[in-house]
């Protein structure tokens, strides 16, 4: 070949650096996957304190909180406070490991076995034995009767607290796109 030869270098050090970022952002998303979680985790305990599903609808009110000060599935709190993320490579879980949590969000019958326990009662003034709300038999006129409950279902209705709705999807979308402004940089679509 004879002639002329045109040679064409390209400084490309800025978009191989920015192709780098992306291939260890892309390989690597667990920082990413925290952020969501943590995010997921803080508007799950949200809504426990709202008393509401992820529809913003409130869930069926528990009988010992109706016209009390408790809140539905706030007793202890034990509920509440368990709930967590882990990320393992690719994937995000946001949960609780407590034994009971699965009923409170999908529903379901539970068997309550047969069981005795001491119970306060004091007698009216007709007799009768009542309930009494003094505990452990010290107040004058209480009496501690041992009672056996029997075996039974209890239908507990599902409040779901961990699904997703539209502002967590939003959510994880904009986490996302901040995660790719900070590893690249620059004007983003």
């Amino acid at each position: 070949m004879t002639g002329a030869r045109i040679e064409i270098r390209v400084d490309d050090t800025g978009a191989q650096a920015a192709f780098a970022r992306l291939r260890e952002a892309a390989l690597d998303v667990t920082p990413l996957l925290r952020e969501i979680g943590d995010e997921l985790v803080e508007e799950r305990r949200s809504r426990f304190r709202r008393g509401t599903g992820p529809d913003g609808i409130a869930w069926p009110p528990k009988k010992r909180v109706i016209g009390g000060k408790d809140k539905t599935l706030i007793f202890s709190g034990a509920l509440m406070a368990s709930l967590t993320r882990r990320v393992a490579g690719d994937e995000l879980e946001v949960g609780s490991d407590l034994q009971y949590a699965a009923i409170h969000q999908f529903g379901g019958d539970i068997r309550l076995f047969a069981y005795r326990r001491k119970v306060a009662f004091r007698r009216n003034e007709d007799g009768f034995l009542r309930f009494a709300k003094a505990g452990k038999g010290k107040a004058k006129g209480v009496e501690l009767k041992a009672v056996t409950y029997a075996e039974r279902l209890i239908y507990i209705p599902a409040r779901p607290y961990l699904d997703l709705d539209a502002a967590d999807r939003t959510a994880i979308a904009d986490a996302a796109a901040k995660h790719l402004a900070r590893v690249l940089p620059g004007p983003t679509p």
